[in-house]
């Protein structure tokens, strides 16, 4: 915060008795308490625990979801479908209510999109960048198209399920130089 470091900011924190200032630290969403954020998406949003299909890729139903809340992009476990090889979530589609699962091949980008950027300097022209889709994940290499607050990422080698709704965050070594919101993602 400013020039603050968490150390400071935590005591500033604790002499205005903010709750949270003794709260360890997570990569995880700050304010959902340990039961987790399907209550607190369940209460906003009562459709994202309705039951649906499960489709293969090729949209045969091969299963039932207990509500799109809880399947992610590229997650494996929890599916509850018995398969010869491994199941990845592959598409949540919120509209129809269904969660698509396939290989691991198939959750694959080789580009997305990111939208409602905030630039932390002025970017008109492509650039090289390393692209962050996981906050405990490594960069990944990639050009970085501009487009006033949006931008096409083409990847240097396929990323592994980037999810629509999430963050990506350009780099330029250890400088952040901007980040937005996932957008639409092209199958390989």
């Amino acid at each position: 915060l400013g020039q603050w470091n968490k150390t400071e900011v935590r005591e500033k924190a604790r002499e205005l008795d903010l709750p949270v200032f003794a709260k360890p630290e997570s990569q995880e969403i700050c304010f959902v308490g340990q039961e987790g954020y399907a209550p607190m998406v369940s209460a906003l949003e009562p459709e994202a625990e309705r039951p649906g299909p499960i489709l293969d890729p090729e949209g045969k139903e091969i299963g039932r979801h207990r509500g799109i809340i809880h399947y992610t992009m590229g997650q494996r476990k929890g599916l509850g479908i018995s398969n010869p090889e491994p199941l990845y979530v592959l598409k949540v589609d919120a509209l129809n209510n269904t969660v698509v699962v396939g290989p691991r091949d198939l959750a694959y980008r080789q580009e997305i999109t990111v939208t409602d950027i905030n630039w932390l300097d002025d970017r008109s022209k492509p650039f090289e960048a390393s692209v962050k889709i996981r906050s405990t994940s490594p960069g990944i290499p990639a050009t970085v198209t501009p487009d006033g607050s949006n931008a096409t990422v083409m990847f240097k080698k396929p990323a592994f399920a980037p999810a629509p709704g999430q963050s990506a965050v350009f780099y330029e070594k250890d400088t952040v130089i901007g980040g937005g919101q996932i957008g639409v993602t092209e199958p390989l």
